[in-house]
């Protein structure tokens, strides 16, 4: 396991966790094989109208992903709950229920929401980013599980302003804060605390050869 905490001067901590092996290669291989069967809807970029990877959300209550939004996207519209998704879903519950972040500012999450993103090929990505907090609240638990082929994951240090809390301006003073971390086939990745407010996170495009990888990443929508 790795695990890093970053105190702001104001006392939040943003905490990132990654569990190598949490699923042993059989059972991810599984979970390959049901995610292989579900129906994705293509993500496209807004500058060039090209698809760079594939996604499937889906909601307990079947909301759709930031009800702020005013323009609507088919990508964005909830898929429904099965069995499978429900049992993995609960498997994951259980390992974030038993971690010893929990405090006064970060509480246990109650998971009801995935975001699926297939990456075909080493040319999918997603960009740099923070989760929306007007969906998961300004300090959410976000669980990450990956399954298939290994990519890379790249955390920038950003300066909040909460003046201005939408702004994306890269902290170059904290470059030290920056980390770019492999997630492996079965493994999972954890974000907590303050980490939507003063980190990016991005799945890069690769210079090499890659395969099929899904990120599942669960979420309490609030």
């Amino acid at each position: 396991m790795i695990k890093k905490i970053f105190t702001e001067p104001n006392g939040e901590q943003s905490i990132f966790i990654y569990i190598p092996k949490f699923f042993c290669n059989q059972k991810a291989n599984e979970i390959h094989s049901w995610l292989n069967k579900k129906n994705y809807r293509e993500a496209y970029t807004h500058w060039n109208d090209s698809c760079i990877r594939e996604q499937l959300w889906i909601q307990k209550e079947e909301k759709y992903f930031c009800k702020s939004w005013s323009k609507k996207y088919h990508r964005w519209e909830s898929d429904k709950y099965d069995n499978t998704l429900k049992n993995l879903q609960n498997e994951i519950q259980k390992s974030v229920d038993q971690l010893d972040i929990y405090n006064e500012n970060i509480r246990k999450p109650e998971i009801n929401s995935v975001l699926i993103n297939r990456y075909r090929s080493e040319n999918d990505t997603i960009k740099a980013h923070r989760d929306t907090p007007i969906t998961f609240g300004e300090y959410p638990t976000i669980v990450g599980l990956s399954i298939g082929d290994t990519r890379k994951l790249c955390v920038k240090k950003l300066i909040y302003d909460s003046n201005n809390p939408n702004i994306f301006v890269y902290d170059n003073d904290n470059i030290d804060k920056n980390f770019d971390i492999q997630l492996e086939n079965g493994s999972l990745f954890i974000m907590a605390g303050a980490s939507q407010k003063y980190f990016s996170h991005e799945v890069p495009k690769e210079d090499h050869k890659c395969s099929e990888r899904f990120s599942l990443t669960f979420r309490e929508v609030i």
